[in-house]
């Protein structure tokens, strides 16, 4: 069994690359996708003392502004009946 959330990022982009090619913007979407990863996994150990796993993202491009959703999941804890607490 799995517990679920989500979590949304956004960042600004810089206006001039709508005048980049294809590639140009994909080299820069995908630098500031893993910025937003990295600091996604770090803040979630920060408050929950556990790690995710991202099971899903989606993108954005909206204006000059990059939206990342993402799906996370963990293994859900269980209590144990026989003492207070929470177990793996």
């Amino acid at each position: 069994m799995f517990e679920y959330a989500s979590n949304v990022r956004m960042i600004d982009i810089d206006p001039s690359i709508g005048n980049s090619d294809g590639v140009k913007i994909g080299e820069i979407v995908n630098k500031q996708l893993d910025i937003i990863i990295l600091e996604t996994d770090k803040q979630n150990r920060a408050v929950t003392g556990d790690k995710w796993e991202i099971v899903s993202h989606s993108l954005l491009l909206l204006e000059n502004h990059l939206v990342v959703s993402f799906l996370l999941r963990r293994p859900k804890k269980r209590l144990n009946k026989w003492k207070w607490g929470w177990l793996p």
